[in-house]
């Protein structure tokens, strides 16, 4: 599904990772299908090392990747909730396990 995504508008997304999934990813589009534009890649990933990817893909390419690691708030087979927040000079994603947000600044 797509939605409008607005500036100051949250998103609450509640997730379980099964045991055979290496990573997973959300992506905030610029735009309705067919751009390919991404504002906001969250891409955690569970394989070593554990991490999470913060990125943008604008006009068929990858921007600079942010990595995170410590903490990492996921466990395999644990359902997670994560607020995402569009705020004027990023995003930011927050867990309601308690281990903190972290932030993406961004423009778009």
């Amino acid at each position: 599904a797509c939605y409008p995504l607005r500036k100051k508008n949250d998103s609450v997304l509640v997730f379980t990772i099964f045991m055979f999934v290496d990573r997973f990813s959300v992506n905030f589009a610029r735009a309705p299908y067919p751009s390919t534009d991404i504002a906001f890649h969250f891409n955690p990933r569970f394989d070593r090392p554990q991490e999470v990817i913060f990125n943008t893909f604008l006009s068929g390419s990858w921007g600079p990747e942010e990595k995170k690691s410590h903490p990492f708030p996921f466990s395999e087979e644990a359902p997670f909730e994560l607020v995402f927040f569009v705020k004027d000079k990023g995003y930011e994603v927050s867990d309601a396990l308690g281990l903190g947000a972290s932030t993406f600044k961004s423009d778009l």
